[in-house]
């Protein structure tokens, strides 16, 4: 299994929350370093930083799974790179915010977009 993620560093207890969500021992993390270059164009950077992810399709195969950038915009064009590259939605982590008075993150939700989009053919108008 393996994390691609173009998000804020995970720390050690979103790392521990990830693997029991999982359902895995391990898991390697590739940390890619992003910073968006707001008045250029997103669908050449975001294709850059996936580069840089060194992503295979033998990766997939064996299990991948994506936290995406937190810019809306940028999240949804890597959506729309990585089904180009690989053929089908990446599952994707969610993280929300928890306690009052400091920031602090914690795992939301895996949410595993191929399965989402395929349940929502059958909510298509007929």
């Amino acid at each position: 299994m393996r994390i691609i993620n173009f998000s804020h560093p995970l720390t050690v207890n979103q790392k521990l929350e990830l693997a029991k969500w999982l359902q895995v021992d391990e898991f390697k993390v590739t940390e890619v370093a992003v910073q968006f270059r707001i008045r250029d164009a997103f669908e050449g950077q975001v294709a850059e930083m996936l580069d840089q992810a060194n992503v295979s399709q033998g990766d997939v195969d064996l299990g991948v799974v994506v936290m995406l950038p937190a810019l809306s915009a940028a999240a949804a064009v890597l959506v729309a790179e990585w089904h180009g590259r690989f053929g089908h939605f990446p599952t994707v982590v969610r993280l929300k915010s928890v306690g009052d008075l400091l920031p602090e993150w914690k795992l939301a939700e895996v949410m595993p977009l191929q399965k989402i989009r395929s349940r929502a053919r059958f909510r298509r108008d007929k």
